[in-house]
């Protein structure tokens, strides 16, 4: 569950029955009633994040390895589809892919969504006037089962949990690319989580 960028809304994603909620927010109820949006059955919607200027949020889908992207009206609360993209190349044979985590770089000029699977992390571009996005690049994880990822807060370092390796992977960030090169790793047991 996240806020739009307005936070007067609260958005919620069941991967389990194919639907995203939309609930009017006031800090001063204590009950949610909102509307249901279906996504195509199969797909999964699982997490995202909304773009701090525009009226846009992209989503993992975890049973078809691809994001989406939404228009998210303010106003009125309607959501409609703008695209979805695949999160692994063309021709893949690898193991299966379950995006899992997806973030936005501080300058919300990318995005990146992590493949559980193929151990990697796929990089779009975004064009804040239509929310369309374009592929950049993938770069793998430097460990297994890369469960959630973050930046700090310059953008320049970006930092994945491979829970599967016991590790966390620093990544150093090309702002101007959306690119990242891989830096050292710590050790960190069932890393999970990160903020």
């Amino acid at each position: 569950v996240i806020f739009d960028r307005t936070e007067r809304w609260a958005i919620a994603s069941d991967n389990g029955f194919d639907h995203i909620y939309v609930y009017p927010f006031s800090p001063n109820s204590r009950t949610l009633e909102g509307k249901s949006f279906a996504t195509p059955p199969g797909k999964a919607p699982r997490h995202f994040v909304f773009h701090p200027r525009a009226p846009y949020f992209f989503m993992t889908n975890e049973r078809e390895a691809s994001v989406s992207s939404f228009y998210f009206d303010s106003n009125t609360g309607e959501l409609r589809p703008v695209q979805t993209i695949p999160t692994i190349p063309d021709g893949y044979s690898g193991p299966r892919v379950a995006p899992s985590n997806i973030r936005m770089h501080p300058n919300a000029k990318f995005i990146y969504a992590a493949n559980r699977g193929d151990d990697s992390i796929a990089i779009f571009s975004i064009d804040e006037a239509t929310g369309r996005m374009a592929p950049v690049s993938t770069v793998k994880t430097g460990g297994r089962g890369p469960r959630e990822m973050n930046f700090e807060p310059s953008g320049r370092y970006f930092y994945v949990c491979n829970l599967q390796s016991n590790e966390v992977t620093a990544f150093a960030v090309d702002a101007n690319t959306g690119k990242m090169t891989q830096g050292p790793k710590a050790d960190a047991p069932q890393a999970a989580c990160i903020n």
